[in-house]
């Protein structure tokens, strides 16, 4: 299960990292600035759904009865 937590991490960094690339290259390439927001927003909003389910992933395991 160590491998199922760390690929959640791992996706959690990469949905941020991949849309604030995608942000800056909107942004540098003259693009509207609601589009810029809008790839920020996205990838905030994925980064902390993999947050989430790493989370209750981890408190399922931890009630669970030994």
């Amino acid at each position: 299960m160590r491998s199922s937590r760390r690929s959640f991490a791992v996706f959690a960094l990469g949905s941020l990292a991949t849309f604030s690339v995608a942000a800056r290259a909107t942004h540098y390439l003259g693009g509207p600035a609601w589009l810029t927001a809008t790839f920020l927003a996205v990838g905030i909003l994925l980064a902390l759904y993999y947050l989430y389910r790493l989370l209750t992933a981890w408190l399922a395991r931890s009630r669970r009865p030994k």
